[in-house]
């Protein structure tokens, strides 16, 4: 128990570290749509997004994760 809790660990700060890099570049996204007058909805880059989960074995639990992550993207470009 105590290993698969170290690799979950591990994974998990890869995890954060790649979710803090994507909100600096949804930042720096949101900051060039608000710039050029585009929306922060793309619902094309949402269904290239949903469509890569769709190749993983546990695609059904992939796909969830991130339309919260889509939405939370949103909202922060909304803010900025």
């Amino acid at each position: 128990m105590k290993t698969w809790r170290k690799r979950i660990d591990r994974l998990d700060d890869i995890i954060m570290d790649a979710l803090n890099e994507r909100f600096e570049l949804v930042k720096q996204i949101g900051l060039h749509k608000k710039e050029t007058g585009l929306g922060v909805t793309d619902a094309n880059r949402e269904k290239q997004i949903y469509q890569k989960s769709e190749y993983y074995p546990h695609s059904d639990k992939i796909k969830p994760v991130y339309k919260t992550i889509i939405t939370t993207a949103k909202n922060y470009q909304e803010g900025l």
